[in-house]
């Protein structure tokens, strides 16, 4: 009987706070939908960590969003999801790359060796390669492969530094978005109870403010998952004795 008793006591404490986890998420989620904060997130993000220097900045968001004169091609850039962003920045340093000596994208390439601190020899190695002319006698061909195997080996190193480099960036942004949504989360799902949940009926009518606090701040924690753990409970109480698998 005491065990029937503590789980019907559980129940009805998750019952509040997995009520207050469903219509915090669907608050949230309305809200994230209807005023542009992922956009104003990114751009945030992107302007302090990647685009602080501001010629670096200008350089590569206009190899990622084209030459187009659409006012509002900046909005749509930053309004994407966190991988495609990344992916077409990704994309934009490749190209930098490949054609780092030409007027299109030699600022960004510059900006990039500066900005990742790039290894001079490394940068000038590649530069070289694709400014160099080959010619076609028997000592150009031995010094025209040593030249591109150094080319190719500074290449690699210049791409793999700026690919983990966003790489660390892209975690970074996912990361304190996560917990920027799950602080939200709790904080609205704790509002939600102790405004909505009776608790007189649920903590006691001498329950104190620090009862109440505790409660509401353990509730909106585990408001996520509530709705998991009431499903599990009410499935372990109604499970038959002896019922096998």
């Amino acid at each position: 009987m005491a065990d029937v008793s503590a789980m019907e006591r559980m129940l009805e404490l998750l019952i509040p706070a997995a009520s207050a986890g469903v219509v915090s998420m669907a608050l949230l989620q309305t809200l994230k939908s209807v005023v542009p904060v992922k956009r104003w997130y990114h751009e945030q993000f992107l302007k302090r960590r990647l685009f602080a220097n501001p010629a670096l900045g200008q350089a590569w968001l206009s190899a990622s969003v084209g030459a187009s004169e659409d006012a509002t091609r900046f909005e749509y850039f930053y309004a994407q999801d966190a991988e495609v962003l990344f992916e077409k920045l990704q994309t934009s340093a490749d190209h930098a790359l490949d054609f780092a000596t030409s007027p299109a994208f030699e600022p960004l390439f510059e900006g990039l060796c500066v900005q990742l601190q790039i290894p001079t020899t490394a940068r000038d190695q590649w530069v070289s390669y694709l400014d160099g002319k080959r010619e076609d006698t028997a000592q150009s061909l031995i010094d025209n492969a040593e030249r591109l195997r150094k080319a190719q080996s500074a290449k690699l190193l210049i791409q793999t530094l700026v690919r983990q480099y966003l790489a660390g960036l892209h975690l970074k942004l996912d990361s304190l978005w996560t917990k920027f949504n799950q602080l939200l989360a709790i904080l609205l799902s704790a509002a939600l109870l102790y405004n909505l949940a009776p608790l007189e009926t649920l903590l006691g009518a001498s329950h104190g403010a620090g009862i109440v606090v505790i409660y509401c701040f353990f509730g909106g924690v585990i408001a996520p998952f509530a709705k998991d753990l009431l499903a599990a409970f009410v499935d372990s109480r109604f499970e038959r004795p002896g019922k096998v698998g």
